[in-house]
C-alpha cells in the first residue's frame, strides 16, 4: 500500500483538462483535485477557505478584490450571530450544521468548477487509470486567521471570537468536503494547507494564499493543537485521514501531537526542522501516523537539476538521518508518502511538467519496490 505518491494541488495550467493529464500521469494511483488559482479565482487558497464567510455576508472587498472582514458594515452584527449559531458557537441555530454547509453553492461546486469535475469524474469512473487513494486539500485555519484581516488590518487571529469562529466554520468545510468524497470506494486523504504556520515573524507570502500580508502575529502552541486537532478530529469521523501540509519552516511539535494523521512537510528545504522533532516524529509514526516527505522540489533550479535517482537518494540520506536519531526505520518506511515540496501554482507549465513527470517516475518506482529500495 505505501509508500503513496500524491500532490499539492495547485497547478499552473489554463484548463481543466490540462492539468487532469498531468496529475493523472504523475499520480495515477493518488490523483488530487486540482486547483488553478491563474483561471479561477476561486482556487486561490484564501477564497476556498472564506467561502462560507461571504455565503454569510461577513465578507467585503476592498477595490483591489481583496477580502476583509468589516465590522462597520450594515447588519455585521447580526450575520456574526447568526453564523456563530450555524457553526456551532454557542447555540445551534439549525439542527445538524453540516446541512449548511452542503448546499453546493455555499462551497466548492459553484466556488471550484475544478473540483466539481474531479468529483464527477471518479464517481462515475471515467478518471484514467485506477487509483487507491483519492486526496483532495482546503485552506487550514491557522493560514485564514493570519492571512484574512479585518476593517483596520488586524489579522482575525488578534480577535478570540473571529478565531474561534475561524476554527468552527474550517472544521465543518472540512467536514463536509471528506463526507462528500468519501462516497467514493477509495480511502480519502484530505490536506489542510497551512502556510500561516511558516515562521513566527513577519513573512511575506507563502504558497497560494493571493495574499501577501505581514505574518506578525505567532500563534501559540495551545491555539495551533487545538485548532489543527479540530480539523483532524472533523476529518477523523467521516472515515478519511486529515494531513496537514507547511511548506515552511514550522515547529512541527504541536502539529506531530494534535491528533492529526499526516504531516506533509517540505524535505527539500526544511528538513532539519523535522529533524528537530525526532522523538515527536517516533511518537507520531508510533501511534501510526504517515509522514510526507515533500522531497520533489518546486524552487526552479533545484527542478532544473532534480532526477528521482537524485531525489530517492535524499530521501534514503534524510530517513537515515532519522533513524540514526532514534526514528523506527522500518515505520519511516512503511509509513510514507511522497510529494512535491508545495503546489506548482506558481511556477511556469514546463516546470510543472516536469516536476510531474519525476512523480510519475517515483510512483512506479513505489509500485514496483514498496518503498523496500530505500536503505537505512
Amino acid at each position: 500500500m505505501f509508500p503513496i505518491v500524491t500532490a499539492m494541488g495547485s497547478l499552473p495550467v489554463e484548463s481543466y483538462e490540462d492539468a487532469k493529464a498531468l496529475v493523472a500521469s504523475g499520480c495515477p494511483q493518488a490523483p488530487h483535485c486540482p486547483q488553478l488559482p491563474r483561471i479561477f479565482r476561486e482556487d486561490l487558497l484564501l477564497e476556498q477557505g472564506i467561502a462560507p464567510w461571504e455565503r454569510a455576508g461577513l465578507i467585503q472587498r476592498r477595490p483591489d478584490g481583496r477580502p476583509i472582514v468589516d465590522r462597520s458594515a450594515s447588519g455585521f452584527a447580526e450575520a456574526l450571530a447568526r453564523f456563530s449559531r450555524i457553526c456551532g458557537v454557542g447555540e445551534c441555530g439549525v439542527d445538524e450544521p453540516i446541512e449548511w454547509y452542503s448546499n453546493d453553492e455555499s462551497l466548492f461546486a459553484d466556488q471550484s468548477p475544478t473540483y466539481l469535475r474531479f468529483r464527477q469524474e471518479l464517481l462515475e469512473r471515467a478518471w484514467p487509470g485506477k487509483p487507491n487513494w483519492v486526496k483532495a486539500q482546503l485552506a487550514g485555519p491557522l493560514t485564514i486567521a493570519r492571512y484574512v484581516t479585518d476593517e483596520r488590518g488586524a489579522a482575525l487571529l488578534d480577535d478570540p471570537e473571529l478565531r474561534e469562529l475561524v476554527v468552527a466554520s474550517a472544521a465543518l468545510q472540512a467536514a463536509w468536503l471528506a463526507s462528500d468524497l468519501r462516497r467514493l470506494p477509495w480511502p480519502v486523504m484530505i490536506f489542510i494547507d497551512e502556510p500561516g504556520l511558516t515562521g513566527m515573524g513577519g513573512i511575506k507570502e507563502a504558497g497560494n494564499t493571493g495574499a501577501e500580508e505581514d505574518l506578525s502575529t505567532a500563534p501559540d502552541d495551545d491555539f495551533i493543537s487545538r485548532a489543527v486537532g479540530a480539523m483532524a478530529q472533523a476529518i477523523g469521523q467521516t472515515g478519511a485521514l486529515a494531513g496537514l501540509h507547511c511548506c515552511g519552516e514550522a515547529d512541527w511539535s504541536p502539529i506531530l501531537g494534535s491528533g492529526v494523521h499526516i504531516a506533509s512537510f517540505d524535505a527539500c528545504r526544511h528538513f532539519e526542522g523535522m529533524l528537530r522533532q525526532a522523538e515527536a516524529v517516533e511518537r507520531f509514526l508510533s501511534r501510526g501516523g504517515l509522514l510526507a516527505w515533500g522531497i520533489v522540489p518546486t524552487e526552479p533550479e533545484a527542478l532544473a537539476a532534480a532526477t528521482a535517482e537524485g531525489i530517492l537518494g535524499q530521501l534514503g540520506e534524510q530517513m537515515a538521518a532519522l533513524a540514526s536519531r532514534g526514528v523506527s526505520g522500518e515505520a519511516l518506511r512503511r509509513q510514507m508518502i511522497v510529494t512535491p515540496a508545495c503546489g506548482y501554482g506558481l511556477r511556469t507549465v514546463a516546470e510543472a511538467e516536469k516536476a510531474y513527470n519525476l512523480l510519475g517516475q517515483l510512483a512506479a518506482w513505489a509500485g514496483k519496490t514498496g518503498g523496500r529500495g530505500i536503505r537505512l
